[in-house]
């Protein structure tokens, strides 16, 4: 396999220069080998990437069993089976080789994985963080990014998830529910976005049908919220809530009466907070109580010490531990559009009454 690959890189070079002639002998065809490659020089740029490429190739035995050596502290932590960790070598190996880079720059990242792993994990437990500093440098980062989707679906688990706990001997599989123990940390609940969007923070709930109904008991008092309502019988939070103070504006007791029947059945005792919110004046107020208690409903659900978000496309990490923390992201624009309906689509009851945490492409 390796020899195919080095005809290719040889060809990718050769097809820049002047064609080859048909050679009558293979020794015609090594001693033109050898003249091309004595022609190339390691000062010039284009030159030293084709001479790294074909020193790999040739030592891709060598470099192979380095990459596997390097790749066994990180998975010291893990509870799988040494077949499983064997074949997970194999891939992330793979991986590794597939990578942009140098020769140089591979070595100095194996060095990094048989001290322990790639993850910084001070940087990660940031309330805020770039790939680069939580993986170290770039080759660290495109590691990562190339593991996004490695073990998708084994054992429940999601994007990130293998790629975090077997790059790092500090960070595991969690056992059961939940995704990852992380040292410091405790049990972390990661989402992880591939795209754009990013994932959302509770599941279940009342359907579209169920939450009409609550509004269409008060429709003679609340005329501008029905008429909000699209033809598709979904209404976002905040144009939900800005009609929904037009309406009430002198009769807090109704607005509060509204919104616990509407969020109640879904956040239980965590819609108390809203409530009282929704009695000021304050429609942003009420906004962030419902996305803070959201994710403490989140969080005593599935029993986490922290969230932990992750943007592929961004390249950018968020610890999140408490409602200061998810405050603080969305106020700084890190956070974008929480995408919540108080009337999800008739599709997306179960998941749109649930904030939508993505993070922006805003700096760090």
């Amino acid at each position: 396999m390796r020899y195919k690959e080095f005809v290719r890189v040889f060809e990718d070079y050769v097809n820049t220069q002047k064609p080859l002639r048909e050679y009558k002998s293979i020794k015609q065809a090594q001693q033109q080998i050898i003249k091309t490659l004595s022609g190339l020089q390691a000062d010039n740029q284009e030159h030293a990437k084709i001479l790294d490429k074909i020193y790999k190739i040739i030592n891709t035995d060598n470099i192979g069993g380095k990459m596997d050596q390097a790749l066994i502290p990180p998975q010291t932590d893990e509870k799988l089976a040494e077949p499983a960790k064997q074949k997970i070598r194999q891939d992330i190996t793979q991986l590794i080789s597939n990578l942009d880079s140098n020769y140089a720059n591979i070595n100095k990242l194996l060095k990094r994985l048989k001290a322990g792993g790639i993850v910084d994990i001070k940087q990660l437990a940031q309330p805020i963080n770039s790939f680069s500093n939580v993986f170290g440098d770039e080759l660290g980062s495109q590691l990562f990014t190339a593991m996004s989707n490695y073990g998708v679906g084994i054992k429940q688990k999601g994007p990130g998830e293998f790629g975090f706990a077997m790059l790092s001997n500090q960070i595991q599989l969690a056992d059961g529910e939940g995704d990852l123990q992380m040292k410091g940390v405790g049990k972390v609940e990661l989402k992880a976005a591939r795209g754009s969007a990013g994932g959302r923070i509770g599941y279940g709930g009342m359907s579209q049908q169920q939450k009409r109904q609550v509004l269409d008991k008060y429709a003679q008092q609340i005329p501008v919220t029905i008429k909000n309502i699209n033809p598709a019988g979904s209404l976002g939070i905040v144009p939900f809530l800005q009609a929904l103070y037009q309406d009430t504006g002198n009769n807090p007791k109704l607005r509060q009466t509204i919104i616990k029947e509407l969020i109640g059945p879904d956040l239980g005792k965590f819609a108390n907070p809203v409530v009282t919110a929704a009695k000021g004046m304050d429609v942003g107020k009420v906004l962030d109580t419902y996305i803070v208690q959201n994710f403490e409903w989140y969080r005593a659900r599935d029993n986490f010490d922290a969230l932990l978000l992750v943007s592929f496309p961004n390249k950018k990490t968020a610890m999140i531990r408490n409602a200061k923390d998810i405050l603080a992201l969305k106020q700084s624009g890190h956070i974008s559009s929480t995408s919540i309906s108080a009337i999800p689509t008739k599709a997306g009851a179960g998941r749109e009454q649930w904030a939508q945490l993505s993070l922006t492409k805003a700096g760090i």
